[in-house]
C-alpha cells in the first residue's frame, strides 16, 4: 500500500476517496405483522429496483441494495458529499414463510418486502361444538 500512496498529496486523496466510496449502511427498518404476512419496510434512498438483491434461506432474509450515484453528464464535478454505498441487512424470521410468494416493491427510496406466512403458520380459530 505504501507504493500506492508515496508522498504525493493527489494520490493520497485519491486512495481516501476510493475508500469512502465503499460505504456499507445498515438501513433504518420497520417490521410489521398481521395474520397473513410479515412486512419489512426499509429506507434505501438512491436505490433502483434493479439494484436490490433479496434472498431467503434457512429462515434468514438477506437484503442488499446498492445506491446509484446521480451524475450530471455535461459538467465537471468539483465536490461530492454523498458517497455511493451499499445497504445490507439480515433478519431471522421466526414464522414459516411461503417463499414462493415473497414480493417486494421499491418507491421513493422505500423498499417494502412482503413475506406471506405459510398456511401452517397462520393462526386458525378452532370451533368448539356444543356437546
Amino acid at each position: 500500500m505504501n507504493t500506492l500512496i508515496k508522498n504525493n498529496k493527489d494520490e493520497v486523496k485519491k486512495v481516501e476517496e476510493e475508500t469512502i466510496d465503499k460505504v456499507i449502511y445498515s438501513p433504518q427498518t420497520d417490521i410489521y405483522e398481521d395474520k397473513e404476512s410479515i412486512y419489512v419496510v426499509m429506507n434505501v434512498p438512491g436505490v433502483s429496483d434493479d439494484n436490490v438483491d433479496l434472498s431467503m434461506e434457512d429462515g434468514i432474509l438477506k437484503v442488499t441494495a446498492v445506491q446509484s450515484r446521480f451524475e450530471l453528464t455535461d459538467y465537471k464535478k468539483i465536490s461530492s458529499s454523498d458517497p455511493e454505498g451499499t445497504f445490507k441487512r439480515s433478519f431471522k424470521i421466526e414464522d414459516d414463510v411461503d417463499i414462493d410468494n415473497i414480493s417486494a416493491i421499491i418507491k421513493d427510496g422505500v423498499l417494502q418486502i412482503t413475506l406471506p406466512k405459510a398456511e401452517e403458520a397462520i393462526p386458525k380459530k378452532i370451533e368448539v361444538k356444543k356437546g
